[in-house]
């Protein structure tokens, strides 16, 4: 079985939403559990934060990868791809009616749960994630504090969101490097948040 800090965290906080959550919800596990369905589509769910963070990371990484081949992508594009796809997720949510039908685009929006749970300020908090979100990504693309890291990602042996495993005879661990370079005598591994 494999760990993380959010799965031990979460198996000590409440063994029941851990349940749910890591077995209740997988269609692979736990097959005669009740209520499959209903505890998949829950799982399919995501918060405004965490979706805000998923997208700033997908425009992030394909911003380096295109630097990496010397293909620089302006902060007008980043943004506006960024803000299509959030607002599409709030079209949808913000629509969304239990029953409703699974969307069939090949990359289908996502459901935002203050929607779903009918949050009273569900509007103004997912504006103010959006503009969050935006303003992180000009920041990262533009602010002068980030340059090393944005002329790191252009090193040819640089790793741009690279799976790593380590293993040994005692233990194991995994994880995505969000990007990691060459600096000198030392690599740089770099993680990023909004």
């Amino acid at each position: 079985m494999q760990w993380s800090y959010s799965r031990r965290s979460l198996f000590e906080q409440c063994p029941r939403a851990y349940y749910y959550q890591y077995y209740g919800a997988n269609k692979l596990t736990a097959k005669g559990e009740p209520l499959k369905e209903q505890l998949h589509f829950l799982k399919s769910m995501t918060n405004r934060y965490l979706r805000a963070g998923n997208i700033l990371h997908l425009v992030i990484r394909t911003y380096l990868y295109n630097l990496q081949k010397g293909d620089s992508w302006d902060v007008y594009r980043l943004l506006k791809w960024a803000s299509l796809i959030f607002q599409k997720d709030y079209d949808y949510s913000s629509t969304y009616r239990p029953g409703d039908p699974p969307s069939q685009d090949r990359y289908p929006p996502v459901l935002l749960s203050e929607f779903y749970y009918n949050i009273e300020d569900a509007d103004r908090l997912y504006r103010e994630s959006e503009s969050r979100m935006l303003a992180a990504l000009q920041n990262f693309v533009e602010n002068p504090a980030f340059a090393n890291f944005r002329n790191g990602a252009c090193h040819s042996t640089a790793l741009i969101e690279k799976s790593i495993n380590i293993k040994n005879n005692h233990f194991s661990m995994g994880g995505k490097l969000d990007l990691a370079y060459p600096d000198g005598d030392r690599i740089a591994v770099v993680d990023w948040k909004i």
